[in-house]
């Protein structure tokens, strides 16, 4: 008695597309996944910006009530202006500030001379702030300057 076995063809068509099926179900998986991992990083993101913009706000209210403040005795009128020069300055280091009558002559200290014209452009745009003049600039290890400007206060 002999055994006869029967070879089985599969067709290659059908073999192709449960393939290519397989493979966009893991394309699928793989994407479905990365998805969520972005929308999970994009919502801590959010918390983190609301966060952020509700301590700007907050510092912003604070800054806004000193500079809108009228300004009644020099004791005030000299913090607005400190304020104001604070955030006009980027790497600058006050060293003195005297105020004389409608003026400030004020000396400071910076590393790169490009943040002392960057200061002196804010307080020309500034109008506020009239008559400025770059009295000394010295530069050692740092750059040593002096500025005079007039308020119009």
């Amino acid at each position: 008695m002999s055994i006869i076995f029967k070879e089985r063809h599969y067709d290659q068509f059908l073999i192709l597309i449960k393939n290519i099926t397989i493979l966009l179900l893991i394309l699928v998986v793989l994407t479905t996944s990365i998805n969520f991992i972005f929308n999970k990083k994009v919502q801590r993101l959010k918390v983190d910006l609301e966060n952020l913009n509700k301590e700007k706000s907050k510092y912003q209210l604070l800054i806004n009530n000193l500079g809108n403040e009228k300004a009644e005795s020099s004791k005030n009128k000299y913090s607005i202006l400190l304020i104001q020069l604070a955030q006009a300055a980027e790497d600058i280091i006050f060293n003195s500030i005297h105020f004389k009558e409608s003026g400030i002559k004020l000396t400071a200290v910076s590393l790169e001379q490009k943040m002392i014209f960057k200061l002196i452009e804010k307080l020309k745009a500034d109008q506020k702030f009239k008559d400025l003049r770059l009295l000394k600039i010295n530069q050692k290890d740092k750059i040593y300057f002096e500025l005079e400007l007039k308020t119009l206060e």
